[in-house]
This record gives C-alpha cells, structure tokens and sequence, in this order.
C-alpha cells in the first residue's frame, strides 16, 4: 500500500544491504527487465506538456514555475526544491566525505501528467499515482535525490534500517560500480545516459521473486525498500556537478503501460538547475 512506503521510505541512509533471501536475486532478466534496461527515449515525452529547455548555468525567474507541494499534482511542469538538509544525508555510522556546496541549493524541474500525487512525509519526492499504489504486483513510483552512503552485504533485512557494510565512494561511477560487482543484486549492464545538461548511468535492478522472509529488502542506504517480489528498479545515477543524485523509477509485471510510460517520461523531463 502507498501508506506503507509513506511510512517507511523514511530513510536514514542509501546503502543496501544485500540478503540471502530464499529464493536470492538471480536468474537472468525478463523480457520486460530488459525492455526497461534499453536506455532512455526522447520518444516517451509528454504530449501535454514540454519541460523548459534551460541552458547550462541558467535559472528559471521567480514565480516562473510552481513549487511541487505533498499531495495530487495537476498536470504541468514543477521546480522541485532541495530537502532541509539538502540532496545529501549520510547514514548514523558512516563516515562520509563533504557534499558539494551546491548538495543543498540545487533545484530541479520535472514535468508531471495527469494522474499523480506526491507523497506526504518526506524531505525529498517520492511520487505515486493517485489513486493507485506503489506496491506489487501492479503498483509504480518516483524516488526522486535519496543519497546512496553504503550498500548492505545481504538485503533482505531483520530490520527497516541499519548501517551498511559496504562503503562507497561520493562518486556516481562509484555507487554504480558498486552495485553491479554485488554478488547478489540482479543489475543489467550500466549504459550512458542524459538529463539535461548532465550526464550519468542508467541501469535496472530485478528484486528477488520470494522476498518472504525479509523484514524489508533494502539494498543500499539510504534507499527504498522493495514494494514486493519482482519489483523492477530503474535507476538513474547522475553525476550533477560532482554531486551524486539518484532516481528511481520502479515497477513490476504488472505495472500498465501507460504508468511506465509516464514514470520513463517524468525522469526524461528532469532538468537539474542551480538555485536563484
């Protein structure tokens, strides 16, 4: 159910920890899985609304553009602002190197369809629809800027949260290289990718199909946990001016079409700029 991410996609950190589920992560990827793992396309944008085309260093003029607020999101194009802390948190227990300066005034601008809302709760986006849900087997969600400190040797956690095990550098090369050398993670192969002015990878990580005996499978902190079995994460890891910024777009089998299809749009439409 969407409350329950509400309440515990709360993160305290974005390293994962990996766990011997029953079943465990492998098996090679499905069909969708792969569909989804082909990088990005200009070709899913979003008819109702074109996302401003800002050049390098430009900021949009105050009032320009609304402030995404908690709830159901009218169609249209948003700023997104940083959380009080910023988009950077690291975890109780992990001694992490100094965020870049622009970590806590950075603004980015997504462009929203219609049948959306934006979680209650939350510092940063966490974006559902409305009605619908986030979990399996058909749920879907937008994990917008949780900041990746560590992952977790196993992922199928005892508890919602812990200190990971595995630490990674500030780099967005160094968290993908992480990942994909997990011995338990399902990744396909990381490709190159752009949003806006800035350049990253983008790969998807498959959870297990029995996540039974897990309290949460979590594979990094801070991070979301799976919604269920076969949840698809796509990822974008972006490289924002050395700031490391992640976004999630997750599904499963069952997701329809027109969900995936907004969720791809929505990341495509991210326009990462400095603050006023």
């Amino acid at each position: 159910m969407t409350g329950a991410w509400v309440t515990r996609l709360v993160v305290i950190g974005l390293a994962g920890i990996l766990t011997a589920c029953a079943s465990g992560g492998g098996g090679a990827p499905s069909e969708r899985q792969a569909a989804a793992s082909a990088p990005p396309s200009t070709a899913s944008a979003i008819e109702s609304a074109t996302p401003p085309d800002h050049t390098s260093g430009s900021v949009p003029a105050p009032g320009d553009l609304p402030v995404m607020e908690e709830g159901p999101i009218s169609p249209g194009t948003y700023v997104v602002m940083p959380p009080g802390e910023g988009w950077f948190e690291c975890v109780e227990g992990v001694d992490c190197a100094p965020p870049p300066d622009h970590a806590r005034t950075m603004q980015l601008e997504i462009t929203v369809p219609d049948g959306w809302e934006s979680l209650e709760g939350f510092d940063n986006k966490a974006i559902v629809p409305s009605p619908g849900s986030s979990e399996g087997p058909d749920g879907a969600g937008l994990a917008i800027g949780w900041y990746a400190a560590g992952l977790h040797t196993d992922p199928c956690r005892p508890v919602p949260h812990s200190t990971p095990d595995i630490l990674i550098g500030p780099s967005a090369e160094d968290f993908v290289d992480a990942v994909v050398a997990h011995p338990l993670l399902d990744v396909t192969d990381p490709v190159e990718v752009q949003l806006g002015d800035f350049s990253g990878q983008f790969l998807t990580l498959t959870a297990p199909s029995d996540i039974s005996d897990c309290v949460d499978w979590r594979p990094w902190e801070h991070g979301i946990y799976a919604q269920g079995p076969n949840n698809f994460w796509n990822l974008w890891v972006m490289d924002v001016d050395g700031l490391r910024f992640i976004i999630l777009a997750q599904e499963f089998p069952g997701t329809s079409a027109d969900d995936s299809a907004d969720l791809r749009a929505m990341v495509e439409s991210i326009r990462f700029v400095p603050s006023p």
